[in-house]
């Protein structure tokens, strides 16, 4: 081959130290490392875009589509995906703040925007306006339970108020975390903080 030529003219005889899978993959792990959009912003908010849509249109009743019937396993799929989704731009969040803080990407307009708004104080009004329609949406579960004498219940009309409750509850608590390690991330550093006492 036209390689192999190319090893005999230099007077080379082993055959290439590359390895297509291995060296492939190390350089895909460094792209998607500096490249937040692409690795958590873009695929998480598609995610959660498709998962709100769905979830909001199954939280009145099942959906049909040409002949198609989506129901309980559909809504909490599309609690999966509101979850999955929120996380991920979560986590672009966070690493986009962590590497502009040292210096390893460029920062924007846009971004630094964004930084202004993600406070602790702003992330606990958020998660803790969620939290409260998590609360209320477990009493409708309750209330809703004992108007039947607390019997068996038709899954179809307790999943809903419970699938609110845990998406308001777990998106309430990923939103005041995340506003606390941003927080953290931001704090400055001291000239002294790297040596050792």
């Amino acid at each position: 081959s036209a390689a192999s030529d190319v090893y005999k003219r230099q007077g080379r005889t082993r055959p290439p130290h590359l390895r297509s899978w291995r060296d492939g993959w190390l350089h895909l792990k460094l792209l998607l490392t500096f490249a937040p959009y692409w690795l958590f912003y873009y695929p998480g908010l598609a995610l959660f875009g498709i998962g709100t849509l769905s979830f909001s249109a199954l939280m009145f009743g099942p959906v049909s589509i040409g002949g198609v019937s989506f129901d309980i396993a559909s809504l909490i799929l599309a609690s999966a995906l509101i979850l999955t989704g929120f996380q991920m731009v979560c986590f672009y969040v966070l690493s986009r703040l962590f590497a502009v803080r040292f210096n390893l990407l460029p920062t924007s307009e846009r971004f630094d925007r964004l930084r202004s708004k993600v406070s602790v104080d702003n992330a606990c009004i958020i998660g803790g306006f969620l939290l409260l329609i998590s609360l209320i949406a477990v009493l409708a579960g309750v209330f809703s339970w004992g108007a039947t004498g607390f019997g068996d219940l038709d899954p179809s009309r307790i999943v809903r108020p419970a699938a609110l409750a845990v998406v308001c509850a777990s998106l309430g608590v990923q939103i005041v975390t995340t506003g606390f390690l941003s927080s953290m991330l931001q704090q400055p550093i001291r000239p002294d903080s790297t040596k050792m006492s």
